[in-house]
């Protein structure tokens, strides 16, 4: 049996979109907090990856407690656009 830390986690298409607006939750909790940065980092470049559509290895921008909250809050309407068009390109259910 492969150890859980060595398997490739895959998402079905149909949980992205909860995992996404799963991910922004945690990341304003993370924020109301702002104790953890190594947290938000993570949960930050997960939701990056899931929003960006670029091919090959992510390009993060610079992590800052600041630049999460823009992110978070005055990016809400990005984070939900993206969600409808990869709903249309059928990239999730």
């Amino acid at each position: 049996m492969v150890p859980l830390s060595e398997k490739r986690h895959r998402l079905y298409p149909s949980e992205i979109p909860e995992v996404i607006l799963g991910l922004r939750l945690r990341l304003i909790q993370l924020l109301e907090e702002k104790n953890d940065p190594e947290k938000a980092q993570l949960a930050f470049r997960c939701l990056h990856r899931l929003l960006e559509e670029n091919p090959g290895r992510p390009k993060y921008p610079e992590f800052s407690w600041e630049y999460l909250s823009y992110y978070v809050y005055k990016g809400e309407e990005h984070i939900l656009n993206r969600l409808e068009e990869m709903k249309k390109t059928k990239l999730v259910d």
